[in-house]
């Protein structure tokens, strides 16, 4: 690969207004470890009270599973499932069933091991960012004002190192300050936040002295990055039917969408609607190491490769993708890893806030982040040689990877080596202002959210994790969003 493809939600809602709208809160363990860390507050039963209070599930089965308590009805954010689904998710479905998975109702609740639907952030046939979720009904009041097009280089100081306001470029030129009241609230995200912080003096003195930004308080803004690496996997098959009508069902969700009253559901992606997780370790464990997705592509429908454009792999291996696509329909299994051990680092370049970070994504930098994706490859292969995929002749496609050729097919040296060359972001980047107690040299705010050493400052994004949910992490965000305007509101009381 020629490095990783990140791309930035630089709109209103950020990534929640071009993310795959996938509603995974991670596990009980995820936040117990945060509060384990020294992070009070944090723990799994003190968290959840905030992820159903932003919700409004619209799925019935999954508010009233395990007895209900786990989902919110008539919050601001719009969470359902998906009211209809094409052939290949129930083949799928039936797969997993045969292959001894476990049928989960609802992957936020109490169990996390087995297969289902997935929840989204959608709204009927539209998705539901939180910009049209949290923004949009309160868009008229008086103390909410929104500027838009505008660029934050800095924050703002005054004189007794407090936090005043920042400073920002409108439009690209006008140079702009805007001044708070009380405090300054960093959400700019895993890659901004820290840009920002360091570009205002907040950071690795040594770094920020080679620039010749002063410092004003030393901190490991940068580090502990961490993300869910995934690896895809695909298998030649024959057709499935009525596969090919997915273009056609799509042209007239579209007609639906359009003009009867956006109803419908229009689903350009190829990601499919079936979900699952599990733990490469043991059957018995009760949390996952993986998460999988699935993908469908009809025979000819040469669009699935901008996959490989999208996220910068060779070229070869799109045309040995285009190879087999003219041949056959092509069934793909995407593998998350949720556990990282590996860590990345993010640098500012330069004292031009328009300059790209430089980023150290540190995957597999610990050998052992390797093990989880190769037992789940050979996962896949069993699921694929169930009695309902047999039926349709599914065979793992061997992608042209001249780095792999000297390895034997299928073996686990071929495995390892293969998930060394295909695998990429699952766009899930975390924890480059990690919050801990101050004994904890990574740490860069409380767990009231403040930066260390600076007043008037707090950050609430995904920046702040500790360690990475097992999940997808736009739910976890809009948690630490919910619970940290709670910490702010108790703390002017």
């Amino acid at each position: 690969m020629n490095g990783t493809y990140i791309p930035r939600g630089r709109m209103l809602g950020g990534s929640s207004g071009m993310n795959q709208m996938i509603y995974a809160r991670g596990n009980r363990r995820d936040y117990d470890r945060w509060e384990q860390l020294g992070n009070e507050g944090w723990s799994w039963d003190e968290v959840l009270p905030y992820f159903i209070k932003s919700e409004d599930n619209k799925a019935p089965e999954v508010v009233n599973a395990y007895g209900g308590g786990y989902h919110g009805v008539g919050g601001y954010q719009s969470v359902d499932v998906m009211p209809e689904s094409l052939p290949y998710d129930s083949i799928l479905m039936e797969a997993y069933a045969e292959a001894g998975y476990k049928r989960l109702i609802d992957f936020n609740a109490v169990e996390h091991i087995g297969y289902g639907w997935m929840q989204y952030t959608i709204d009927g046939a539209t998705r539901a960012s939180s910009a049209k979720s949290f923004l949009n009904p309160i868009k008229n009041r008086g103390n909410l004002h929104v500027i838009k097009n505008a660029f934050v280089t800095s924050l703002h100081f005054d004189s007794s190192n407090a936090v005043r306001g920042v400073n920002m470029i409108l439009q690209g030129k006008y140079k702009m300050q805007a001044f708070s009241k009380k405090e300054v609230i960093l959400s700019a995200g895993a890659f901004n936040t820290p840009q920002i912080l360091m570009l205002s003096g907040i950071g690795r003195g040594e770094q920020l002295q080679k620039l010749g930004i002063p410092v004003k308080t030393e901190l490991n803004v940068g580090s502990n990055l961490q993300d869910h690496i995934f690896v895809p996997l695909f298998f030649g098959l024959d057709p499935i039917p009525d596969s090919n009508e997915q273009l056609g069902r799509t042209l007239l969700n579209l007609f639906d969408y359009t003009f009867h009253n956006r109803s419908g559901v229009v689903v350009f992606d190829k990601i499919r609607n079936v979900m699952a997780f599990e733990n490469t370790k043991s059957k018995s464990e009760e949390f996952p190491d993986v998460q999988y997705f699935t993908t469908y592509y009809p025979k000819g429908d040469l669009t699935s490769l901008k996959f490989f454009e999208n996220h910068n792999y060779e070229p070869y291996i799109a045309n040995s993708m285009k190879s087999y696509l003219e041949k056959q329909d092509i069934a793909g299994m995407y593998i998350a890893g949720l556990t990282p051990k590996s860590r990345g680092t993010l640098k500012i370049v330069s004292t031009n806030p328009f300059d790209h970070l430089s980023i150290d994504t540190g995957y597999f930098t610990d050998s052992e982040d390797i093990t989880p994706f190769v037992k789940a490859l050979r996962n896949i292969q069993a699921l694929f040689k169930t009695p309902t995929f047999k039926q349709y002749q599914a065979e793992v496609i061997k992608l042209d990877i001249p780095g792999c050729d000297h390895f034997v097919f299928d073996s686990d040296h071929y495995w390892d080596c293969y998930v060394k060359h295909m695998s990429t972001s699952t766009y899930h980047p975390t924890g480059t202002a990690k919050m801990g107690p101050k004994s904890d040299s990574d740490a860069v705010v409380d767990s009231e959210l403040q930066v260390y050493g600076i007043n008037r400052l707090r950050v609430i994004d995904a920046s702040i994790f500790p360690i990475i949910p097992s999940g997808n992490t736009n739910a976890p965000t809009m948690m630490v969003a919910e619970k940290g305007s709670d910490i702010i509101k108790i703390a002017y009381l």
